[in-house]
């Protein structure tokens, strides 16, 4: 038979956790590694080799640490660049992987194609590749912790063409992101997020757009999104939905800590090359998050996985259709809404969270 559990949740609590950054890490679950792979908004130092500010380059403000490198740290792991970005001889930049670096994301990168319009980039590993050079390495660790992510780049690259073909580009980009999970999962990967793409839309540069530009890039992201959730239907993991967290921290900036949520903190100058700090701004430069904002993203995942764990859900969580973590938190935190629940049966179990506020609901199937 069917059974409903209910767990009562501590709101302020978790409010605290997710905005101050109050997550202990003797409370939270114990990965043995943490690997990532993805693009700019996870690459914590690929292109540091080739420019004067050395290793420690990331796309945001400075100084600071982009959202992986902080969840890294809550659970006492550093993460590394995989990759390094070098000259070549003649010609492109060279992407060198190394032996030890667990962060394979590098700026820049599309889900399984080459940057357009970059001839010195047609070396840059996109996530496809990222995982090819992680799985070369030999046998998975089961215990590690996996992050996918993906699809800036790709949105960008069909941004003003042909909207048949972009759209078909995205539904491809999001079934090619979702191959790159499979492949994980079946390497032996139990523990794995999804992060989503960020509401371009939001942003400096997509609030710069024309009126036909800016309902074509609502268009792609909506496309990329909706294909890649229903892509990963059924699959053991937990996805974040960085669209809505943007969203919602755009509706009550100050209970974030941001004063500037539409000037670059950077003004005209590449996140990647950017010497400024954050100071309250949202984003460092048109396109990329400050700082700060990566502090709020990395506090959300990990007060998330820290809930899960305790539960023992994140090796168990089927992405479905219907159930969601936080359905007890106020309007302010529906960003938070990670856990899609399986629904046995064909039982709606969102409907036992309606009636007992304040509770997370877990679907038991028992004798």
């Amino acid at each position: 038979m069917h059974q409903y559990q209910c767990f009562k949740l501590n709101q302020s609590a978790v409010l605290a956790a997710l905005l101050v950054g109050a997550v202990a890490s003797a409370q939270a679950a114990s990965y043995s590694n943490l690997y990532i792979f993805g693009d700019s908004l996870s690459d914590s130092g690929t292109f540091g080799p080739i420019l004067d500010v050395g290793r420690n380059a990331r796309f945001t403000t400075k100084p600071g640490t982009v959202w992986a490198e902080n969840l890294g740290a809550s659970y006492g792991l550093s993460v590394t660049p995989a990759y390094t970005a070098e000259p070549g001889r003649i010609g492109p930049l060279v992407f060198s992987l190394n032996a030890s670096g667990n962060n394979f994301a590098v700026g820049d990168a599309r889900i399984n194609a080459a940057p357009p319009n970059l001839s010195e980039a047609v070396n840059l590993p996109s996530v496809r590749m990222q995982v090819d050079g992680f799985l070369a390495r030999g046998p998975l660790d089961s215990n590690a912790l996996y992050v996918v992510s993906g699809g800036h780049n790709d949105v960008f690259a069909q941004l003003g063409g042909s909207p048949v073909a972009a759209q078909t580009a995205m539904i491809t980009a999001a079934n090619d992101l979702t191959a790159q999970v499979t492949r994980l999962q079946s390497a032996g990967a139990r523990n794995l997020i999804v992060v989503g793409i960020m509401d371009i839309s939001q942003t400096p540069i997509g609030r710069a757009q024309t009126p036909t530009d800016a309902a074509q890039l609502n268009d792609l992201i909506t496309t990329f999104e909706t294909s890649l959730t229903s892509g990963l239907a059924g699959k053991n993991l937990l996805y974040f939905d960085t669209g809505r967290l943007l969203d919602t921290v755009l509706a009550n900036p100050a209970a974030y800590g941001f004063t500037n949520t539409t000037d670059p903190a950077c003004g005209e100058v590449n996140a990647l090359q950017c010497q400024v700090p954050a100071d309250g701004h949202l984003f460092a430069d048109n396109k990329h998050p400050s700082t700060s904002m990566h502090s709020v993203i990395s506090d959300w995942v990990s007060a998330s996985l820290d809930g899960a764990n305790r539960m023992g859900l994140l090796s168990q969580v089927a992405l479905a259709s219907s159930s969601a973590q936080w359905n007890a938190i106020d309007t302010r935190m529906l960003a938070f809404q990670n856990f899609w629940l399986p629904r046995p049966g064909g039982l709606c179990h969102r409907r036992l969270c309606r009636v007992r506020p304040h509770c997370l609901c877990r679907f038991a199937v028992g004798g």
